[in-house]
């Protein structure tokens, strides 16, 4: 989820002075594509956490996960059974959705990375009381790309066109806010 404020404690001590991370792999689906030959050929030095969740923080990008902490699961248990601590946090997170979806001096795009995103927002409610507030599409928008883990029989599929990063600035742009620097 990206959440595109001002940041008010901005102070030049957090601000990343040379990323190391190859811009121009979010700059269109080509660049995309480079991203895992660069990282088996060794080439992708990325920032550590720090530098790198400053970075996207003080933009306002907000990284959410469905669930918060992670449970075992049960040997025997149903396949399609709720998993871990997702039911634990599923309100929760349903809430600070809806909060953010009816902000209406901030912009938000929703990115859904996998079926369980989708369907936690689908559920949560979240684009109807946007709609009722008039922020959907004016202020808040979502879009979905597949799970970072997702694996087909052609392979991971995360890094795969369109480039998710690219499709979120371009949603940015749409709503009139400025565009984050990946």
């Amino acid at each position: 989820m990206l959440i595109k404020r001002k940041d008010e404690w901005a102070d030049s001590k957090w601000k990343v002075d040379s990323p190391t991370l190859d811009r121009s792999v979010i700059s269109g689906d080509a660049g995309w594509r480079h991203v895992m030959r660069d990282l088996k050929d060794g080439k992708l030095n990325l920032e550590s956490p720090t530098q790198l969740f400053d970075h996207l923080g003080h933009q306002g990008v907000l990284l959410l996960n469905t669930s918060l902490t992670v449970g075992v699961e049960r040997s025997g248990a149903k396949r399609r059974a709720p998993r871990g601590h997702f039911p634990l946090w599923r309100p929760l997170i349903q809430r600070v959705l809806s909060c953010v979806a009816s902000r209406r001096d901030q912009y938000a795009v929703f990115l859904l990375w996998g079926q369980h995103a989708r369907g936690i927002v689908d559920q949560s409610g979240v684009r109807a009381t946007a709609e009722r507030l008039k922020t959907w599409g004016t202020r808040v928008t979502a879009i979905s790309h597949p799970h970072p883990a997702a694996i087909t029989s052609q392979g991971a599929i995360f890094l795969r066109p369109p480039n998710p990063f690219l499709a979120a600035n371009r949603a940015l742009r749409k709503l009139g806010a400025e565009p984050i620097r990946w």
